[in-house]
């Protein structure tokens, strides 16, 4: 993983001074969004609840009960509603239980995140199950992207592998904090092409094991 060097006070006031563009761009995944759903709902067909980490904005949240699941999501701006606390992804145990969720759904948002391992030890502890990640196929590093998994530059690369086949790769060294674990399922996904439909991101499914 790289590292982008800037302080965690100057990185939160940078994502602070973009969150209106961030939360239009959570707005705007509805068609990717949906295509997760699926893929969680056939990869943990028993999960019931799942935190949305750092979902921006309720249209995430609200995707999710939509389509049957008990959720909530965590940021650290905005503002609080019955959809959304408001908190730092650092120190989720401040707010949830040990397994307090079935999963974590972690969408265009640890890449953001200034110590991404501490989040990822984090998601480990309030997930039950397992996470479904979602990040951007992207390897440039700055004060937004200030944790920049090996996987995303890989995947900007045109990345083409089966989660079989990723699992003893160098490239899932940046998800040690979520040990012991098995990679169920990698999609590297372009969404190019309309005004909202314009991403290339990756998906990682990561089932826990005890």
């Amino acid at each position: 993983m790289k590292k982008y060097e800037i302080s965690r006070e100057d990185q939160k006031n940078h994502e602070l001074k973009k969150f209106q563009q961030k939360w239009q761009n959570t707005v705007g995944r509805n068609n990717q969004r949906a295509e997760h759903i699926e893929h969680i709902k056939e990869l943990y067909p028993d999960a019931k609840s799942i935190l949305c980490l750092g979902c921006r904005h309720e249209s995430e949240v609200s995707q999710f009960l939509k389509s049957g699941f008990d959720a909530i999501g965590l940021d650290f701006a905005g503002t609080e509603s019955s959809l959304i606390k408001i908190g730092d992804a650092h120190s989720l145990l401040d707010y949830y239980q040990k397994n307090q969720f079935d999963l974590v759904y972690s969408s265009h948002s640890l890449e953001h995140m200034h110590c991404a391992n501490t989040v990822l030890e984090n998601i480990r502890e309030v997930a039950s199950m397992g996470a479904f990640i979602v990040l951007p196929s992207k390897g440039s590093l700055g004060a937004s992207h200030c944790s920049v998994f090996d996987i995303m530059a890989a995947a900007e690369d045109g990345l083409d592998a089966s989660a079989q086949e990723l699992r003893s790769s160098p490239l899932m060294d940046d998800f040690t904090a979520l040990n012991p674990y098995e990679l169920t399922f990698f999609k590297n996904m372009d969404y190019r092409g309309g005004r909202h439909d314009r991403y290339m991101e990756i998906g990682l499914a990561l089932g826990w094991h005890e």
